[in-house]
């Protein structure tokens, strides 16, 4: 995903290849579904220059 931030020069919640995959699937009139595993509000506190996530210190276990 970083390389996708880079290449839209800003934030992307899908990655350019997932939505072609998606886009593929609708033209096969096909279904799509997403599971979007999130808790709390946000999903993970990502650095959009350099990809490090917050994590507990007690199990790792990415901070939201």
């Amino acid at each position: 995903m970083r390389i996708e931030v880079a290449r839209q020069r800003g934030f992307t919640s899908l990655s350019r290849r997932l939505v072609d995959a998606m886009q593929a699937r609708c033209e096969r009139r096909e279904q799509t579904i997403l599971f979007i595993n999130r808790r709390g509000y946000s999903s993970a506190m990502l650095c959009t220059k350099c990809g490090h996530v917050e994590e507990c210190t007690h199990c790792s276990i990415a901070l939201t």
